[in-house]
C-alpha cells in the first residue's frame, strides 16, 4: 500500500508540474509551521485521544493564472496522546505521540486583489498520509520499553482558506487553515478516519516569471 500510495501521489506531482511548464506565471515557494489540532476519532479520548501538537512543512506552487494556481505540498506533524504519563494496569506510559507524515497535490482558487498587496485563496488538495505512534512503556519493578505501531499509508486530503501579505515582489508573509481528513485501516489504526485542522503562518518566496 505504500508504494502504490508515493507512486500515485508522485503521478499527480509530476502531472502538476507538466502542465505547469506549459503555462505562464511565476513560482512560489512557502516554508511554514504551526499547530495540528485533532477532532473527529482522533481527538477522542475513547479512541485516537490525541492532543493538539504542532507542524511544519513546505510548498511549491506554479501561478497558472490571475485565478488558479497548482502546487505540492508535504508536512510532519506531531500530537501527543492524552495517554501520556498515565498508569494503565500498573504499566506508566513514559512518552506517547502520534507522528503523521504527509505529501500531496493541490489547487488554488485566488480570490480577486484589486491591486491590494493582499493575496487570499481557497485551498484543495489530495495526498498520502501515514502515521505511526512511539511510545514508551514502564511496567511496575521493570525496564522501559520503546513500541512503535506503524498504520497503513492511506489516501486522504484537504481543503481550506490562507492569505499572504507580500511585503514585496518576492517576499510575503502568509497564513493558512485548512482541514485534513484520512481514511485509516480500523484494525490496525483504532479508527476509521483521523482528522485534524492545521493552522500555520510561515514566509512565501515569489520567482517572477523571467527572472
Amino acid at each position: 500500500m505504500l508504494h502504490k500510495a508515493v507512486m500515485l501521489t508522485a503521478v499527480m506531482s509530476l502531472a502538476l508540474t507538466a502542465s505547469a511548464a506549459r503555462a505562464a506565471g511565476p513560482w512560489a515557494l512557502s516554508v511554514y509551521g504551526g499547530v495540528g489540532v485533532p477532532t473527529g476519532d482522533f481527538a477522542d479520548e475513547k479512541k485516537a485521544d490525541a492532543q493538539t501538537g504542532y507542524i511544519v512543512g513546505g510548498a511549491v506552487d506554479y501561478q497558472l493564472n490571475d485565478k488558479f494556481a497548482l502546487g505540492v505540498d508535504g508536512s510532519w506533524n506531531q500530537n501527543k496522546s492524552g495517554q501520556e504519563g498515565k498508569t494503565i494496569a500498573g504499566t506508566l506510559i513514559d512518552k506517547d505521540k502520534f507522528k503523521t507524515f504527509q505529501i500531496g497535490a493541490h489547487g488554488k482558487y485566488m480570490f480577486p486583489a484589486q491591486n491590494m498587496p493582499l493575496h487570499s485563496w481557497l485551498l484543495l488538495g489530495l495526498g498520502a498520509y501515514n502515521t505511526k505512534e512511539d511510545y514508551t512503556e514502564t511496567p511496575s519493578g521493570g525496564s522501559p520499553v520503546d513500541i512503535t505501531e506503524k498504520f497503513d499509508t492511506k489516501f486522504g486530503g484537504k481543503f481550506g482558506l490562507g492569505a499572504t501579505w507580500k511585503a514585496n515582489d518576492v517576499v510575503g508573509i502568509a497564513a493558512e487553515v485548512d482541514y485534513n481528513f484520512i481514511s485509516e485501516d480500523k484494525d490496525k489504526a483504532g479508527i476509521s478516519s483521523a482528522q485534524y485542522v492545521g493552522i500555520q503562518g510561515g514566509l512565501n518566496f515569489t520567482m517572477p516569471h523571467g527572472k
